[in-house]
C-alpha cells in the first residue's frame, strides 16, 4: 500500500493524483478512486486511479433498501471507449459530499456544489458578457449638434462640408499625448452624452457578490481571492489558517477516514495520516504549543516533587498534553 501511495499510477505522481481526486469531488460532488489488482494478485495493488463520475454508474445489486444493508452491496459499471466493465465492489473507495441528490437512488450519489451554484455562476457569466459588449460595441460617445436657431427657433441643420470639417477636427481631441484634451471652437455646438454608465449597472457589484457566494460554498475565504480592498496581511494571514482549518483539514481528514475504513486500520497498528505541521502558518501554533507544554511540565515536576501528585497522575497529565 505504501509503495502505491507513493507511485499511485504510470501516469501521475502522489500530489497529482491525490489533487485529482479532490478535484473530482469538487466538480461532480463524488470521488471513486479504484485500487487496480491483477487478476491472481487480489492482495497486491497494482496501480492506483481516480474514476470520473460521468463514466461510472452505481447499481445497488440486492433488492433491499439501502437502511436494511449490512454490508456494501452495490456494482460499479464504467463505460469507457464504448465498452462497460463492472468494477470489483471491494476494489472502490466512494467518497461523496454531504449533500445528496434527492432522487430514488440518491444516497449513492453525492451532490456537486455547482447545482446549487448555477444562478451565481450564470450572474458572473452574463456581468462579463454585458461588459464585453459595452466595451466592443459601446457606438459613439455623444452627439455634438448644432444650437444655432433661425428667426423662427428652428435648429439650423449643418451642411455635409461642416459636418466633415468638424470631424476632422473632433479626431484631434482624446485622451492620448497628442491630442487634445479641450475643445476650442467658433461653432455654437450642444453636446448630448450617450455613453453607458458601467456603474449603475452593477456589474462589478455583481460579480463580487456571486464570487462570495461560491467561495462560501467551498469555504474558501473572499479575503484571499487577489488584492482585495482593505484587506491586510494579518486578515490575510489569518483567512489561510482559517482555510486549513476550516476546509482542508476536514476535507483531508474524510478522505483518510475513506481509505482507512476500507483498508480496516482499525484492526491495524497502522493508518493513512495527512499532516499539516510543516507549514509555516502553524509554526507559531507550534511555538505557543512548546511554550505551554514547558511552563505546564515545570508546573508537575514541582507538583511531583513536593508529593502533591503521584508518578501515575504525572504520566496522566503528560498524556493529556498529547507526550
Amino acid at each position: 500500500l505504501v509503495k502505491a501511495l507513493r507511485n499511485p499510477n504510470p501516469y501521475q505522481g502522489t500530489i497529482e493524483w491525490m489533487m485529482q481526486s479532490r478535484i473530482f469531488a469538487e466538480i461532480y460532488g463524488n470521488e471513486f478512486i479504484y485500487f487496480y489488482t491483477k487478476p491472481g494478485f487480489t492482495n497486491k495493488i497494482a496501480a492506483i486511479y481516480n474514476i470520473p463520475s460521468d463514466i461510472i454508474k452505481v447499481d445497488d445489486e440486492s433488492e433491499l433498501p439501502f437502511y436494511k444493508h449490512t454490508s456494501k452491496e452495490l456494482e460499479y459499471k464504467v463505460t469507457f471507449d464504448g465498452k462497460t466493465e463492472i468494477l470489483p465492489s471491494e476494489n472502490i473507495v466512494h467518497i461523496s459530499t454531504a449533500a445528496v441528490e434527492l432522487s430514488e437512488d440518491g444516497y449513492l450519489y453525492g451532490q456537486s456544489h455547482l447545482k446549487a451554484l448555477q444562478p451565481a455562476i450564470q450572474n458572473i457569466r452574463a456581468a462579463y458578457e454585458a461588459r464585453n459588449v459595452i466595451i466592443k460595441n459601446r457606438g459613439a460617445l455623444g452627439i455634438l449638434s448644432n444650437s444655432n436657431s433661425d428667426a423662427t427657433g428652428s435648429t439650423l441643420p449643418m451642411d455635409e462640408k461642416e459636418k466633415a470639417a468638424l470631424q476632422n477636427e473632433f479626431r484631434k481631441y482624446g485622451i492620448a499625448k497628442s491630442q487634445h484634451q479641450v475643445i476650442i471652437t467658433n461653432l455654437r455646438l450642444q453636446w448630448q452624452q450617450m455613453a453607458i454608465d458601467t456603474d449603475k449597472l452593477k456589474l462589478f457589484e455583481e460579480c463580487k457578490a456571486d464570487t462570495e457566494k461560491i467561495c462560501d460554498a467551498y469555504g474558501y475565504p473572499f479575503e484571499l481571492l487577489g488584492n482585495q480592498q482593505g484587506v491586510t496581511f494579518e486578515n490575510k494571514k489569518q483567512a489561510l489558517k482559517s482555510l486549513y482549518q476550516d476546509t482542508i483539514i476536514p476535507k483531508a481528514n474524510e478522505w483518510t477516514s475513506a481509505l482507512n475504513s476500507h483498508f480496516e486500520t482499525l484492526d491495524k497498528s497502522w493508518e493513512i495520516r495527512l499532516t499539516y505541521d510543516h507549514l509555516p502558518i502553524f509554526q507559531d501554533n507550534l511555538k505557543e504549543r512548546g511554550q505551554a507544554m514547558s511552563t505546564t511540565i515545570t508546573a508537575l515536576s514541582k507538583a511531583f516533587q513536593d508529593g502533591a501528585m503521584t508518578m501515575q497522575q504525572y504520566q496522566n497529565e503528560l498524556t493529556k498534553l498529547g507526550i
